[in-house]
């Protein structure tokens, strides 16, 4: 963590200057296959990860864990744009902190975080009625 931190610099100037510009390369074969952005994010992730998420991952992580909580009482999509304003009082700034994360929190969140949320997400009982009245 203290590495981390003392290089955090560092590691956004690799997400911005080459990790972000090697994954908008398409006239290579490898990238096409994606096995040169495979390795590129796996070794940017591999030193870059903190051992714990952000806030704003974290207040993610709540808004959805109440969201599937709730989603047994759903019944349509009404229901569920109540819930959705209900929730977002009690996290009024999780659009807005998601979105002021670091260029290096957003990538790992992408590659990491927020993938291991979705499959949390779906393996949850009640993520088929989420999934059927609310759209997520």
């Amino acid at each position: 963590t203290q590495w981390q931190k003392a290089h955090a610099s560092d590691l956004e100037k690799l997400v911005v200057e080459v990790a972000t510009p090697v994954r908008s390369v398409t006239d290579c074969a490898a990238m096409e296959k994606d096995e040169v952005w495979t390795r590129v994010s796996l070794a940017l992730v591999a030193v870059a990860e903190p051992p714990q998420p952000p806030g704003p991952v974290l207040e993610r992580r709540a808004f959805l864990d109440a969201m599937l909580a709730a989603a047994a009482n759903l019944s349509s999509l009404d229901d569920c744009k109540k819930l959705i304003d209900t929730e977002m009082t009690k996290h009024p700034t999780l659009e807005a902190d998601m979105k002021a994360m670091s260029p290096l929190e957003k990538f790992i969140d992408d590659k990491v975080w927020e993938e291991a949320d979705e499959k949390r997400a779906e393996a949850h009982a009640n993520f088929p009625k989420l999934k059927q009245h609310c759209g997520m």
